[in-house]
């Protein structure tokens, strides 16, 4: 093993975004006995109210607030996450809970009318605020002493942070500032460990974020941690050009394993060549933790057939000299016996197969997985821009998820086309599957049905709707009133 940093600290990201189990955290302790695992970080319910650090607090000093809150659902919680941070420790590892600001109930908004300004507007530079972070903080590690740190995200929060509605007297920037500093200077006081998430879904987020952690950080020192893909893992975005070190922060860089974009764990997506080339971008720019999202919404790597996604993390961590090539050759050789050759082929059509169902020219379709087709989520992410033919997409640069650099496909009849080749490639890997039969392992076969007789299903389901937009489209430009294509 070569690699000058091959010490850098790997870090397993877990339970995205699910209610902590102690029972999974055993299973992964299990699985990390394979593997170079220093740490974890625990999502957990990070959206819900009883998420984060929110669902560990009681808030007695707020006895108005306290009576309200689900006192025994907050015990629950402390003690699933006292049962996990008690497993992880007897492993030698450390464990990381996330947590969101600004998370405040609208009950407590109504016993501390002072985190709102005279214009009603909240107060995000207020003492009130600041105070109430302090208490939230310091009531965390009262009841759990024993968490090793925080990793705080500054957006999909009650209150936002840098969209606030008022950037001339709260700027986003000062406000970030505020925010990590207390964090900082209040955990380093325990001798805890704060992370900061840089997470945006704009360019101008990320300048924020990162002006004000640098702020922030020349009192008290402290991560930052950045997706490797801007904005989300979309495997058609570049390496992230805000991944970078400040003054006085450490640099994390965030993975993922499963493929949040490519079927969560519910369909084929082994992503060696990608995973290396990130790996090595990151290594580029001397990041000190890597941080591999294992799991999406109960679906973990472990329970796909492409652990080797896994494998390539790993492996590309600790060898400078690792290449796609021959991690797939490691693995073929170590899982694939008797069948290298061929199941070689139907692990790399898996991702060539997923990027013609999800995305249309690399524009993606839907932005859950399982799919939530509400009209909704369709349009904000922009997708029925892309069935405009042969266009610039430049109007859509607001969108992360639309290739805006890029222009529409000339004729829609292309965009029918990518769904109908990935049907016929899902078509086709599932006879070789067949073909091969007894000579998989059972466990691997049944994943590989379900992966693929999914993709399948899916491949057609996707290819209905792009027919349908498209006769929509047709019946627009020809003005066609009985829409007569959409018919």
């Amino acid at each position: 093993m070569t690699s000058p940093r091959s010490r850098s600290e790997i870090t397993w990201s877990i339970m995205h975004p699910t209610t902590p189990d102690a029972g999974h955290m055993r299973a992964l302790l299990g699985h990390a006995k394979r593997h170079r695992v220093d740490s974890f970080e625990i999502c957990g319910e990070c959206h819900g109210p009883y998420g984060g650090m929110e669902g560990i607090i009681a808030y007695e000093k707020y006895p108005a607030f306290h009576k309200l809150r689900d006192l025994e659902k907050i015990e629950e919680n402390r003690r699933i996450l006292r049962e996990i941070l008690h497993l992880a420790h007897n492993a030698g590892k450390p464990v990381y809970y996330w947590h969101r600001e600004v998370m405040v109930p609208p009950a407590l908004t109504k016993v501390l009318p002072a985190l709102f300004d005279e214009n009603e507007e909240f107060d995000l530079l207020g003492e009130t605020y600041a105070s109430l972070l302090v208490y939230k903080i310091a009531a965390t590690f009262e009841a759990l002493p024993e968490l090793d740190g925080i990793v705080l995200t500054l957006t999909e929060s009650d209150f936002s942070v840098i969209h606030n509605s008022r950037p001339d007297r709260y700027p986003s920037s000062a406000v970030v500032a505020r925010i990590a500093g207390i964090f900082s200077r209040e955990l380093a006081a325990r001798s805890k460990r704060f992370i900061l998430r840089s997470f945006g879904s704009i360019s101008q987020d990320y300048e924020d974020i990162l002006a004000g952690a640098d702020e922030a950080a020349k009192d008290s020192p402290f991560e930052v941690e950045t997706k490797i893909n801007p904005y989300d893992f979309d495997p058609f975005l570049p390496v992230n050009p805000y991944l970078r070190r400040g003054e006085n922060t450490a640099l994390g860089a965030e993975f993922d394993c499963v493929g949040e974009f490519l079927g969560a764990g519910r369909l084929p997506a082994a992503n060696v060549q990608r995973i290396v080339g990130y790996v090595r971008a990151a290594q580029e720019r001397r990041v000190d933790r890597f941080v591999i999202r294992l799991d999406r919404a109960g679906v973990s790597i472990f329970d796909t057939s492409y652990e080797i996604n896994l494998h390539a993390y790993h492996r590309a961590i600790d060898d400078a000299e690792a290449t796609p090539e021959g991690i797939c050759d490691e693995w073929a050789r170590r899982h694939w016996p008797g069948c290298e050759t061929e199941m070689r082929a139907i692990s790399a059509s898996g991702i060539r197969a997923v990027e013609k169902i999800n995305f249309i020219s690399g524009n993606i379709i839907f932005h859950t997985f399982p799919l939530d087709p509400g009209l909704k989520w369709v349009k904000a992410g922009g997708i029925f821009s892309v069935f405009k033919e042969d266009v610039p997409l430049t109007w859509q640069s607001g969108i992360w998820s639309i290739l805006s650099e890029t222009r529409t496909p000339a004729n829609r009849r292309d965009i029918l086309r990518e769904k109908d080749e990935a049907l016929e490639l899902a078509d086709r890997t599932i006879a070789a599957i067949e073909a091969l039969g007894e000579r998989l392992s059972p466990d691997l076969l049944e994943r590989l049905r379900r992966e693929w007789g999914t993709a399948r299903e899916v491949a057609r389901l996707y290819r209905a709707f792009c027919r349908a937009v498209c006769a929509y489209f047709d019946d627009m430009e020809r003005e066609d009133p009985d829409g007569a294509g959409l018919a």
